[in-house]
């Protein structure tokens, strides 16, 4: 079991402070079961064996350290009230948000379990009945899964008390969620995060109401919130929706799917005694299933392509717009239309990147100089940074054939500019 220095994630001079609270509750919830499991599984999708290396785990410690220093900035910042309660609450639910998480997170969830007829999972479901277990566990009092479910699977949006909106923000997009692994992944990537936290915690803004603190940006945070929005954006464009995780989450996703019925996955969805046993080790197990007998070619190959960091895509589409429909249909259809060319021979990547993705665009902005409120739609001179691309990768896994797939491509290459306003980058991307 891992032993865990909780300090590291708050600033210096919060490190006393949180000691004493993780003292309470804290670093049991983190030697469980539960948690520990979340060493063994990656914060993305990126297939990397350094140290640095980000887990699930990190993140999660991460979110719940930033909510207590975000609580106890808000504190010092204005008269809002924290109890102890709540406190305890808050930074309970921001540490059990992705307790549910699958292996290499949300490839086995976006790409694994669909290929399974019938099947269906929702990572929340876990994050939600864990929690409950948990929270039993370390001795927090709940009074059933009405407020966990609520702040984990639907990001607080029935709760009076939106405090809590902190942990998922579908009003403005910031929460500590998205903070945390904004800056790790900044880290990870070698990149510099543009924010101060003081300046992130300065945008929120809560008021009192007869059912609870009410949550809104403040007026002079607008451009701040513009500036962090762009910058989201570009993370998923640029680092989480690249080639390189296109060409992972196809590789792996690939090779889990394969093997999946030799390596239970459904049964371990559906038993919890199981899932809390699936992590990223299953691509282990699915090594040696693969050996067989019998040995399935297809798999030993994308296994070989994973470890060598080969297999690129061959072909980029892009477009700076809403997600082209039924591109991936069509593409697919005309790659099938050559002779020679079956459902074999390539594979297809797609993803949609939104700046505006769970905000709502009449979230409520409060202006501290003048007390009044109004909804960011309605404030003259100012509009959300607003973004849409679309991206899909074409793959060929048949070598002998990928210049036909280019040819063809290449041949299509004026009408789906036309039809879908792509453009096409052949090989080097």
């Amino acid at each position: 079991m891992k032993t865990v220095d909780v300090t590291r994630e708050v600033s210096p001079s919060l490190a006393i402070a949180f000691q004493e609270f993780s003292n309470r509750w804290l670093q049991k919830a983190v030697s469980s079961p539960f948690m520990q499991r979340l060493l063994r599984i990656r914060q993305h999708s990126s297939y990397k064996k350094e140290p640095k290396t980000v887990s699930r785990f990190d993140h999660s410690l991460g979110a719940a350290a930033m909510a207590f220093e975000l609580l106890e900035h808000l504190k010092s910042r204005s008269a809002l009230g924290v109890s102890e309660e709540e406190r305890d609450k808050l930074v309970f639910l921001a540490l059990c948000h992705d307790l549910g998480h699958g292996p290499f997170s949300h490839i086995f969830e976006a790409t694994v379990v669909p290929a399974f007829k019938g099947s269906h999972f929702e990572h929340e479901d876990y994050s939600v009945k864990f929690a409950v277990e948990l929270a039993s566990e370390v001795g927090l009092k709940f009074e059933g899964e009405t407020l966990i479910r609520d702040v984990i699977a639907d990001g607080g949006e029935e709760t009076p008390n939106e405090l809590f909106k902190i942990i998922s923000n579908k009003q403005f997009g910031l929460d500590v969620d998205r903070l945390d692994y904004l800056r790790r992944d900044a880290e990870f990537y070698g990149i510099k995060f543009p924010f101060s936290l003081e300046e992130c915690f300065n945008a929120f803004c809560f008021r009192p109401s007869a059912e609870g603190p009410k949550m809104f940006l403040r007026r002079e945070s607008l451009d701040f919130l513009n500036r962090f929005l762009r910058y989201r954006y570009m993370m998923f464009e640029e680092r989480y929706y690249c080639f390189e995780d296109a060409r992972v989450s196809v590789l792996l996703g690939n090779i889990l799917v394969e093997n999946g019925p030799d390596l239970n996955i459904l049964g371990r969805i559906a038993d919890p005694s199981l899932y809390l046993d699936l992590d990223d080790r299953v691509l282990e197990e699915a090594a040696k299933t693969s050996q067989g007998p019998p040995p399935k070619p297809n798999s030993l190959r994308w296994l070989n392509w994973l470890e060598s960091g080969e297999f690129y895509p061959l072909v980029a589409l892009l477009r700076k717009s809403a997600k082209a429909g039924s591109a991936k249909r069509d593409i697919s259809l005309l790659l099938l239309s050559e002779p020679g060319l079956s459902q074999d021979d390539f594979l297809l990547h797609d993803t949609c990147v939104s700046s505006l993705k769970d905000v709502n665009p009449n979230f409520l902005v409060y202006d501290e100089k003048t007390e009044s409120i109004a909804k960011v739609s309605e404030i003259e001179g100012f509009e959300l940074f607003d973004a849409v691309s679309f991206k899909m990768y074409v793959f060929a896994v048949n070598e002998e054939k990928r210049d036909l797939i280019a040819d063809t491509l290449r041949a299509s290459k004026e009408g789906l500019e036309r039809t879908y306003g792509f453009s096409l980058s052949f090989g080097s991307f």
